[in-house]
């Protein structure tokens, strides 16, 4: 699914995937264009703990006992929905799609959480926060996660037209890997996925590390290894 979607799919996926336990090992979960960053931190748990209360979602009976307990005590994010639902179904293959500089995501953190920062949040620094959070979920699920750079700022690519002209390069380039080439390439099974895709100079990021002035690059953790 993709935007707000994706964002639902965080929330719901180990609901649906328990429904369909006969069926997990050919289930592949896209989650196109949504990676509910809003930094900083403490602006997403508190943005997480009041949606929940307004909507009753902690006591959503589709979620897991652990889980709305971590709800109610505002301890959960989105992130957190998904890296759990990635630890119970290790049998199923899970990927995120996105642009380097997607402008919703972007623009989205930037009204959110933007009054809340001591300058601009530029869409440098949300691809740096994308690609860490993406690259902390491919080093704890390196069988059943995979993940699509595109260059640009595209929302949403499998809906749309876009879907056939998009590479790691841009939504319209004619060169790199293709998205549909490489979507096309699931299910597989866990432990025998297709590589990332990105396409840049390499660099090797942590927490501690400066966000780049660009965004062109991936990290080491999305490149084939040799």
């Amino acid at each position: 699914t993709w935007s707000a979607g994706a964002f639902a799919l965080q929330y719901w996926a180990d609901h649906v995937l328990r429904k369909f336990a006969d069926r997990r090992a050919s289930v592949v979960v896209h989650a196109d264009s949504f990676q509910g960053i809003l930094f900083p931190q403490p602006v997403l748990n508190l943005i997480y703990k009041n949606v929940n209360a307004v909507f009753g979602n902690c006591a959503n009976a589709a979620l897991r006992p652990e889980v709305q307990e971590m709800c109610k005590n505002g301890t959960i994010t989105w992130m957190d929905h998904w890296e759990e639902t990635m630890r119970w179904h290790p049998s199923s293959v899970f990927t995120m799609i996105t642009s380097k500089e997607d402008w919703v995501q972007h623009r989205l953190n930037q009204n959110i959480a933007g009054p809340y920062m001591p300058a601009p949040i530029t869409t440098q620094m949300w691809y740096f926060e994308s690609i860490l959070l993406m690259k902390g979920l491919a080093e704890k699920f390196p069988n059943n996660f995979r993940a699509f750079f595109a260059d640009g700022s595209q929302h949403v690519f499998l809906r749309r037209p876009v879907f056939y002209t998009a590479t790691a390069l841009g939504e319209n380039s004619t060169t790199g890997p293709r998205l549909q080439d490489w979507i096309a390439k699931f299910p597989a099974r866990p432990g025998h996925l297709p590589d990332h895709v990105c396409v840049g100079p390499a660099v090797d990021l942590t927490r501690a590390s400066e966000a780049p002035k660009v965004s062109n690059y991936c990290d080491k953790a999305f490149l084939p290894q040799a």
